[in-house]
């Protein structure tokens, strides 16, 4: 499975190449904003999961974002935590249209955009979860059980910190349900517009 799917990357970035050199042959690299991303990651047994929306941990959730412009970018890269619902309030910001007021994310490019985002699968077990900055904090809506992870000291997620800091899982558990609870309240808003 794992030589498939590197294969299919190398695939993948030829057929990108391809679009690239065709663009600068036509004269269109300059006027055209190439968007780069993944819609998911790919588990193969690391967290006990295979295949990909089988979890949230890493392997699930860290996908490229690139945005290909010679005008506007030169190469450089930003590490910041994005979440794919940032995607089009960033291209109407660089297209300099205001964002929908339905949007609840913001550009990336935003200024004082916090560095985290928050996640879920409706797959095993449901699990809820956010990243901040290096904190990662995963619960399943199902069994209740909770793993908290410094992805700075341990970036493979091995390590749960949640029985070692009580207060800190508390505080997560508590944002959780606050995201909850504020999206629950927001679709419910949308629906009776």
């Amino acid at each position: 499975n794992l030589n498939n799917y590197i294969n299919a990357i190398r695939v993948s970035d030829a057929a990108f190449g391809q679009l690239m050199a065709f663009l600068e042959e036509e004269g269109l690299a300059e006027s055209t904003l190439v968007i780069v991303l993944g819609d998911h990651g790919e588990a193969f047994g690391e967290h006990g999961t295979g295949g990909h929306a089988s979890g949230i941990y890493e392997e699930n959730v860290h996908v490229p974002l690139l945005f290909v412009n010679p005008v506007a970018f030169s190469g450089e890269q930003i590490e910041q935590i994005v979440g794919l619902s940032e995607l089009a309030p960033t291209i109407a910001d660089l297209l300099g249209m205001p964002p929908s007021p339905y949007w609840q994310a913001r550009s990336v490019f935003a200024h004082g955009r916090a560095d985290g985002v928050f996640f879920f699968s409706p797959w095993n077990g449901f699990p809820i979860g956010f990243r901040q900055v290096s904190r990662k904090f995963i619960y399943s809506a199902n069994t209740e059980q909770s793993w908290l992870y410094d992805l700075g000291q341990d970036p493979g997620e091995t390590v749960d910190l949640s029985l070692q800091d009580p207060d800190a899982d508390a505080e997560a558990r508590q944002l959780v349900a606050e995201c909850i609870s504020y999206h629950t309240g927001w679709i419910e808003r949308t629906v009776r517009e």
